[in-house]
């Protein structure tokens, strides 16, 4: 969807009160939208025992502002990002603003929100991570009380408080196939062993729990079992000292009660096994080609009676036809469009007529044709669900226009007030509030009776397409998505369905409403590494690894991973413009588990900042420097999609050399192996690192800077090998007979 941002500045200065708080660094959020923040923080809330669950720790903050303010509030994932929930108080005349919260121990992000409407955030963190949208956020880590930091492996000392499993939560138990996953939480750096004991009613077996990954916090153990009915019970040692955790809790003397595992209660999730193996390009058709300009829309005609205008390109999906070549070639497999539904703007995010493509796009004729000629070169279709707000000129809308009070679609809508006028403030709900673009209720049954079958499952048994990315998802009720997913999947079980959820998304990924989501976390962490140099490879290789774990492992192989969308700065505007970086980038996407996606333009090195910057027509004259990258994209995508284990393998990390920049990781599937090396550094680096493979040598196949240069790399018997790897380069290898 269209988004509005902010201009983030601030002079807030947490103050130290109570426990221990830190603000290691800042993290980007886009404005006054409901974030519920990248996936770490979840994984990180810390269900204390050490302290009192109705106390907390007391966490005062205070923002000093040059001019006065009205009123202040403090917002974050504390409160669910909810302006006005927490305001500030001030006794200065409205300079100095004070808060005092009582914050369980966990990490959280926070922003000031000015006025009601200006959102600021801490200007003194010493790091900033981005959340893939562009903008920062603050990061408070908030300590228990009575720990005694830092925590030290073999000391003998283990923080209770810090043990977590919790069943019902996906992290700490899922399924993936005929496996469950256990997962266990220590402190970080405050034990040496985990194991769990499994029981199945007729003979005990003990088995050691491998630590897979850590945060700022916390440690997490994890181990694959057979998906049966079993009881199981963790043990944790350090030094002379052991404690068991069950579900009453962490104790050190064996508990009587264990874990069970239901395997019937475990969610069922099931992808389309092709998404794991697609090549996503996402258009914005209005900005891709202009094919026929008979149908272009006048861009001086006001969109409605307010007067309003938009400016169009003339693009259409006949456009999309004749460049059908062009994403073959790219290979693509699989093509995302925002919405193509009758609307008087550009991007269309604002429906007024579900029941036609529009005609400035070719009307439906045009849609039929572009899905026949991608069926017939092997490639996909998805469309952009607009289901929870409409455009004014809805049939429905217009009525309750027209008769107000008397309409038969009154409760269609939430109105406030009458009469209902096209103003600002709206008087009824709208998205973000503008009024352009009213919410439709989803409790009014009629609402989901016409959208699921008087759009979505004529559109499906009409025309062939493939799924559906479903836009600001997290707004629309659970209940309908539940009937939608199960009405979409009985015409077509293999269509996708993707949402558009910024945050974790656990609670739309269980099996009952999405298939994946649009994994703006992912973007976050790569960017932050590779674009800003924000954090360092050990800190990237955590951050992917919680994020991986976070979910089934075939959701996490079939997230819509992009660098890139049409709510985004672009990336080579990111990169400062450094094509190195940007290549870098490509080469983390088309190589980590996860379905790449392709911004129109970002495979030849468009630039754009906000809205509607980001949206400009695709260059299809490119310089030298972007046709090189379109190459080097293509190269990367035919490698990928020529090695299953760069699709569906298990991603191992060899490597991270935090001091000059070097991040090694193996993807391996059966036999198959695919080595990933690059230096994110302005300096050669040679690295030595220890291979898991039975060949004699390795060869690269692919280098970033597309030298000529592809050498082989000879790997000693005990699976040792050294690497030279020029600086900003990354390399794709393969094992060599």
């Amino acid at each position: 969807m269209c988004r509005a941002r902010e201009n983030p500045s601030s002079l807030l200065s947490p103050v130290r009160r109570g426990g221990r708080i830190f603000l290691p660094y800042r993290k980007r959020e886009r404005g006054a939208e409901r974030f519920i923040g990248f996936l770490l923080v979840l994984c990180w809330l810390l269900f204390a025992s050490a302290t009192p669950a109705q106390d907390g720790v007391p966490v005062t903050f205070r923002l000093q502002l040059d001019e006065p303010a009205q009123v202040v509030y403090l917002a974050g994932t504390f409160n669910d990002w909810q302006v006005g929930r927490n305001p500030m108080h001030s006794e200065d005349g409205g300079r100095t603003w004070t808060l005092t919260l009582h914050l369980m121990p966990g990490v959280y992000q926070y922003k000031f929100v000015v006025n009601g409407t200006e959102w600021r955030t801490d200007p003194n963190a010493v790091q900033n991570v981005d959340d893939g949208m562009g903008n920062i956020n603050s990061l408070l880590v908030v300590e228990a009380r009575g720990l005694n930091p830092p925590a030290r492996a073999g000391d003998g000392l283990i923080t209770l408080s810090a043990l977590r499993h919790e069943p019902r939560d996906m992290l700490y138990l899922q399924a993936d196939g005929q496996k469950a996953v256990l997962t266990l939480r220590t402190r970080r750096d405050d034990v040496q062993r985990v194991e769990v004991t499994l029981y199945d009613g007729k003979r005990f077996i003990k088995k050691p729990v491998p630590r897979v990954a850590q945060d700022t916090l916390f440690a997490y153990y994890r181990l694959s079992v057979a998906r049966r009915p079993v009881q199981y019970l963790f043990m944790v040692r350090d030094g002379n000292k052991q404690v068991w955790l069950s579900p009453q809790g962490a104790t050190d003397a064996r508990p009587a009660q264990w874990f069970r595992l239901h395997p019937e209660q475990l969610p069922d999730v099931r992808v389309p096994a092709w998404v794991a193996d697609a090549i996503f390009y996402q258009i914005v058709p209005d900005r891709f080609l202009n094919a026929d300009r008979a149908n272009d829309p006048d861009a001086n005609k006001p969109l409605d009676e307010t007067g309003r205008t938009d400016q169009f390109f003339g693009g259409d999906l006949w456009g999309v036809v004749q460049k059908a070549g062009y994403l073959n070639q790219l290979g693509v497999t699989a093509l995302y469009l925002t919405p193509i539904f009758t609307s008087v703007t550009h991007h269309k995010y604002d429906t007024d007529d579900y029941t036609h493509v529009d005609p400035h796009f070719g009307g439906d004729e045009a849609l039929i044709t572009l899905c026949r000629e991608l069926k017939r070169r092997g490639m996909r279709l998805i469309l952009d669900g607009v289901f929870n707000h409409v455009g004014v000129h809805f049939f429905a809308f217009r009525d309750l226009l027209e008769k107000q009070e008397k309409s038969a679609y009154r409760n269609w809508f939430t109105v406030h007030r009458f009469p209902v006028k096209i103003e600002n403030p709206a008087p009824y709900s709208a998205w973000w509030g503008i009024p352009y673009v009213p919410k439709l209720n989803h409790e009014n049954p009629e609402v989901s009776d016409y959208l699921l079958n008087k759009v979505i499952l004529p559109w499906m048994r009409r025309v062939p397409f493939d799924g559906w990315r479903l836009d600001v998802a997290n707004e629309v009720p659970d209940h309908f998505w539940r009937e939608f997913r199960k009405q979409v999947k009985r015409v077509r079980p293999d269509a996708v369905i993707i949402g558009e959820i910024w945050g974790d998304a656990t609670h739309w990924l269980r099996g009952d409403m999405f298939d994946a989501v649009m994994n703006y976390p992912w973007r976050g962490f790569v960017l932050d590494w590779v674009a800003f140099r924000r954090t360092t490879p050990s800190v990237l290789d955590d951050r992917l690894r919680l994020l991986a774990m976070t979910y089934p492992r075939a959701v996490t192989y079939s997230m819509y991973n992009m660098l890139s969308s049409h709510d985004t700065h672009r990336l080579r505007t990111l990169c400062g413009g450094d094509w190195r970086k940007v290549r870098l980038a490509f080469l983390l996407q088309m190589t980590l588990p996860g379905a790449p996606a392709i911004y129109y333009g970002d495979e030849v090195g468009m630039e754009g900042g906000n809205i509607p910057d980001n949206r400009r027509p695709m260059d299809w004259i490119p310089p030298a420097e972007g046709e090189a990258l379109r190459r080097y994209v293509a190269s990367l995508v035919h490698l990928r999609r020529q090695h299953v284990a760069l699709r569906r393998g298990d991603w191992v990390t060899l490597l991270t050399d935090d001091s000059r920049n070097v991040y090694v990781y193996l993807r391996q599937h059966g036999k198959q192996q695919v080595l990933v090396a690059i230096n994110n550094g302005e300096k050669s680096a040679a690295v030595r690192l220890k291979i898991p493979t039975t060949a004699r040598s390795l060869r690269v196949v692919l280098r970033s800077d597309e030298s000529a240069v592809l050498q082989r790399v000879t790997v000693e018997r005990n699976g040792w090998c050294s690497l030279q790897i020029p600086a900003m380069t990354g390399w794709v290898l393969l094992p060599s007979p």
